[in-house]
């Protein structure tokens, strides 16, 4: 994983032995010279990726068109930062995909861009996009609720001693 490298690469920095960190992270020592003669490679990918997801890629290789796909990973930033509750759908993405490489003028007179299934899958992979099935009835509970039901959560929360990994939304199970 790309996080793996990164942390292989600052402990190298910190003067550890390759041989140690190739037994220990279950490698190579050809791979430990690699990550270190690829290293202002590896650190500039890792300045780029915007998600923590990406940390957990296993291929430096970014998108075909860099500049497409930077406007429709910020397009969907910003879809869902707007806290409408719309779920955007691998359709929508795609067809947004579409009108960007139109608006960029990305396509060419033989190649017209194709937001295939396959593209889309690659797309959501780069950038760790997830499905994810909307349960219940999304923004429907009244705002007035809302913080009387979290002081009664937190009183709940304190008096049984509960830690994170026993709570969970019953959409979820």
């Amino acid at each position: 994983m790309i996080k793996d490298k990164q942390i292989i690469i600052s402990r190298l920095d910190k003067g550890e032995k390759g041989s140690n960190l190739a037994q220990e992270f279950g490698i190579s020592k050809q791979q430990i010279s690699d990550i270190q003669k690829n290293k202002d490679k590896i650190l500039k990918f890792t300045d780029s990726i915007e998600t923590s997801e990406g940390l957990k890629r296993k291929s430096l290789k970014l998108a075909d068109d860099e500049q497409l796909d930077k406007a429709l990973y910020t397009w969907l930033i910003q879809q869902r930062s707007t806290c409408t509750g719309t779920p955007i759908s691998g359709p929508l993405l795609q067809e947004k995909m579409k009108h960007f490489s139109t608006q960029l003028n990305t396509e060419t007179a033989d190649h017209e861009f194709k937001a295939s299934t396959g593209w889309l899958e690659k797309f959501k992979t780069q950038h760790g996009i997830r499905n994810l099935s909307i349960q219940g009835e999304k923004l429907s509970a009244a705002e007035e609720t809302v913080e009387p039901f979290l002081q009664k959560l937190h009183k709940v929360i304190e008096e049984k001693n509960l830690i994170p990994e026993q709570i969970y939304n019953a959409d979820e199970i």
